[in-house]
């Protein structure tokens, strides 16, 4: 069937229906059916599917009005959705019937200002994603990915379904948004689950996902200037994988904003922060690291979380840097540290300017150290408050160290009738550097008990 040619998403065009040419729509009629144009070959189709099937490997695809159904992508395409008049914005429906769109290994696909939607896994045994399934490079730009649903469907059970993305290959989206996705099962991946892979955001959102946003099995997760925001079962799930945020938002998820386990590595750059998660679904802390390492680098943050244990991060075994200008700031736990919980032999290191202050915790206000806590350049851990102690409760087989001029001043100890604990350090493992300046003004004494710390004050 021949058509004019597609010059754009405004570009005039001869409207064709599966009986013949129809006559021009009133201006204010709009049609959600489904146009297809493949300008190479001057040829229309009224199914993604049967455009791809007839499409030379690099061909683009213009799309118009609601495609209704699944796809298979085999070959490198560009599809690229049009919004003329007459018609509605360009979606890719699934029609709640499985995969929107499911990619080949090998195949390099582009997709512009498209929606993609109406996804849902329905199979009993492994649900696929219900979005996008990647197996190949796919390039998202100006694209929203909403409303896919991996669901239970009577006595079938959908384990491993995906509310959005499914990757095992390359995803990068720009300018694009993963909102409103989830995955009923209560498996895993209402936002994005890459096994393995790499996943690139840039100026992108994930928005109210449920289960979390992004879970990284291994995978190699990139964002810039990006989101991610208001997620049921926290943020980031990054099992032995690598994660990168710069200028970035992990904010306002329950559940924590990230869980690095398995030796992974996660690192803010900029102006990152990881604000105001709330502990509870899937998780009892804000940001979890189990053997792995966390590095906050530049002006980066991690303010304003709750929790149970380890408002700021919840360092099992792990390592803790913080460089630059970072901190950790005005987080709150019910028990442990409101700063960081540092078990398990971990490491915390505080260079140049960095700091923790204005923390609320339990056994710690600032730093429950059960490792190795060392302070270097003109870092600071100021205004915490604790039960037991306000600045750092170092443990039994726990190591503090103070270089530079590096100081723990202005924390608070709450303190019982079997008080007074340290409102700087409350000792029982070994401090070193420790001066009359540089534990100093905290209350209700410096350092305790007496004579724990050399060169304290008390």
């Amino acid at each position: 069937m021949r058509i004019l040619r597609a010059a754009g998403a405004s570009a005039a065009f001869g409207l064709v229906a599966l009986g013949g040419v129809l006559a021009a729509p009133a201006a204010q009629a709009t049609t959600t059916h489904c146009l297809i144009i493949n300008n190479a070959t001057d040829t229309s189709y009224t199914s993604l599917q049967s455009a791809q099937d007839a499409a030379a490997a690099g061909a683009t695809l213009w799309v118009r009005g609601t495609c209704t159904g699944t796809t298979q992508i085999t070959k490198d395409l560009t599809i690229t959705g049009q919004h003329p008049r007459g018609f509605g914005a360009a979606t890719l429906n699934g029609n709640q019937a499985g995969t929107v769109l499911t990619i080949n290994a090998g195949a390099t696909v582009t997709i512009n200002t498209l929606t993609i939607t109406g996804g849902g896994s329905t199979l009993f045994g492994f649900g696929g994603a219900s979005g996008i399934y990647n197996e190949g490079t796919v390039t998202l730009n100006g694209t929203s990915i909403t409303g896919n649903n991996v669901r239970l469907n009577g006595s079938n059970f959908d384990y491993g379904g995906f509310g959005a993305i499914y990757n095992t290959g390359t995803v990068t989206l720009s300018n694009s948004s993963i909102t409103g996705n989830s995955d009923n099962s209560g498996y895993d991946g209402g936002g994005i689950y890459s096994e393995g892979g790499t996943v690139t955001l840039s100026n992108t959102s994930i928005t109210g996902n449920s289960p979390g946003g992004i879970d990284s099995q291994g995978a190699t997760v990139t964002l810039s200037n990006s989101s991610i925001t208001r997620n049921t079962g926290g943020g980031i799930d990054s099992q032995g994988g690598t994660v990168t945020l710069k200028d970035s938002i992990i904010s306002g998820n329950t559940g924590r904003g990230i869980l690095n386990d398995s030796g992974g590595t996660v690192t803010l750059n900029g102006t990152s922060s990881i604000s105001g998660n709330t502990g509870g679904g899937i998780s009892t802390s804000c940001c979890y690291n189990t053997e792995g390492s966390v590095t906050l680098n530049d002006t980066s943050s991690i303010s304003g979380n709750t929790a149970e244990w380890g408002g700021g991060i919840d360092n099992e075994g792990g390592t803790v840097t913080l460089n630059d200008s970072s901190s950790i700031t005005d987080n709150t736990v019910n028990d442990g540290a409101g700063g960081i919980d540092n078990n398990s032999g971990g490491t915390v290191t505080l260079n140049d300017t960095s700091s923790i202050s204005g923390n609320f915790g339990f056994s710690g206000g600032g730093i429950d150290n059960g490792g190795t806590v060392t302070l270097n350049g003109t870092s600071t851990i100021s205004g915490n408050f604790g039960y037991y102690s306000g600045g750092i409760g170092n443990g039994r087989g726990g190591t503090v160290t103070l270089n530079g001029t590096s100081t723990i001043t202005g924390n608070n100890a709450g303190g019982d009738q079997d008080g007074p604990f340290g409102g700087g350090i409350d000792n029982e493992g070994m401090v070193t550097g420790a001066t009359a300046d540089n534990i100093t003004g905290n209350t209700p004494v410096n350092c305790a008990p007496p004579g724990s710390v050399p060169g304290c004050s008390g």
